[in-house]
């Protein structure tokens, strides 16, 4: 019985600390200006990270797939090739 009262104490301070973090995280306010270096980059990124999620769970994330490392890569090649940090919208 304590055991059960521990876990759930446990649980409450997980959930309000992941609340905390949340609203802390929402009040910032980034203000970085960004823009993709072609307009049809923001799509295609969009659609090559969703087929790379989808095909590796198809797969059961086997093979190339493994350790989930394609969609993060994909998302990294985006914002290093793909993005202009800094700059005024045009």
């Amino acid at each position: 019985m304590a055991g059960a009262a521990l876990a759930n104490h446990a649980a409450v301070l997980l959930l309000w600390t992941i609340d905390v973090g949340v609203n802390a995280f929402v009040a910032l306010q980034a203000r970085v200006a960004a823009r993709f270096h072609a307009p049809w980059l923001g799509g295609f990124a969009l659609a090559a990270l969703l087929g790379a999620m989808v095909l590796g769970y198809a797969r059961h994330w086997r093979g190339w797939q493994r350790g989930y490392w394609l969609p993060f890569a994909i998302v990294a090649a985006t914002l290093v090739l793909g993005v202009t940090f800094g700059a005024a919208p045009a």
